[in-house]
């Protein structure tokens, strides 16, 4: 594989997590970090409701649109 520019890609540039594709407020980042670590303790009712929170105060976190949709979807 070659880069744009035709050099060979050699270099690691770095790992992009879903974590780091949007840019939210501190208070919502804590709840999102919240929301990640009852979903690892399966306690999906509180993980969808910190969700619920981001989504209503940032109707542009599409990464937690899509975690709320996730945890929803499990529940059923």
């Amino acid at each position: 594989w070659r880069s744009g520019n035709g050099a060979a890609a050699e270099e690691q540039r770095g790992v992009v997590s879903a974590r780091d594709g949007y840019s939210r407020s501190p208070e919502n980042e804590k709840l999102f970090s919240e929301a990640l670590v009852q979903i690892k303790e399966n306690d999906l009712e509180k993980a969808a409701a910190a969700l619920g929170s981001i989504t209503k105060s940032d109707e542009k976190d599409h990464v937690a649109f899509m975690m709320l949709g996730t945890v929803l979807m499990t529940q059923k």
